[in-house]
């Protein structure tokens, strides 16, 4: 699995599976099989993409699409609260 960082990327032995399970997942959500994000470094969901401070564009499956941009919402509620 690679992981991506502001200052580096790093491969790691590990499924996303596991990761998902050992991460905060009040700020990270799955949004495709193989992506996890950080919702802390979301800028927008639109379309099936959920774009990034950094511009990239991360794809948002059709079946986790409702369900990313909901809690990508609640998310930015606390945030802003």
């Amino acid at each position: 699995m690679l992981i991506h960082t502001i200052n580096k990327d790093f491969y790691v032995r590990y499924s996303l599976e596991i990761t998902e399970m050992d991460l905060n997942l009040d700020k990270f959500v799955r949004c495709h099989k193989s992506f996890l994000v950080n919702l802390t470094y979301v800028e927008n969901i639109k379309s099936n993409t959920a774009i990034l401070e950094s511009r990239e564009e991360i794809p948002v499956s059709r079946y986790r699409y409702k369900e990313v941009k909901e809690k990508f919402l609640r998310f930015m509620g606390e945030e802003i609260c």
